[in-house]
């Protein structure tokens, strides 16, 4: 299967914030949670790791991105968080093994923060995905945020 996935350019300029709550409303966050969050592409979600993927996030007042239980779930193991100074993003997510090929360990997330008043989306990056093969093989998805 190919994924096409379509871009265009634009620059959007970004201050540094005086806080995680004016960080916040620059990105036109509500109660500082960024909604529907995917990880897509490079085999993910696959259906074993579909459930435990985290849905929403909300950032703390260190800019730490803490994940939103999900009732019923178990959810996988996230750490990550803001870099306000640049206006990007870091994490691991610790994924299980997965018949498409995916190897259990952490898959690392970087991508960066915006604000488009045209798009919900105000997060976007890359998620290295580790998978078999030789040692150091990955695959590479999408990992988008809204507001």
């Amino acid at each position: 299967m190919v994924l096409y996935i379509s871009a265009d350019a634009s620059v959007n300029l970004h201050n540094k914030p005086t806080s995680s709550l004016v960080f916040s409303a620059n990105l036109g966050l509500t109660n500082s949670e960024f909604r529907n969050v995917v990880f897509d592409g490079g085999g993910l979600p696959s259906a074993e790791q579909f459930t435990a993927m985290p849905e929403r996030f909300v950032m703390d007042s260190t800019y730490k991105l803490n994940p939103v239980a999900l009732p019923g779930r178990v959810m996988a193991l996230w750490q990550g968080g803001i870099n306000s100074t640049a206006g990007s993003f870091t994490g691991t997510i610790t994924l299980d093994a997965s018949n498409s090929g995916i190897l259990k360990g952490n898959a690392s997330v970087s991508g960066v923060v915006f604000r488009r008043n045209d798009l919900e989306t105000v997060g976007a990056g890359l998620i290295k995905i580790p998978t078999t093969g030789l040692k150091g093989s990955f695959r590479t998805g999408a990992f988008l945020m809204e507001r």
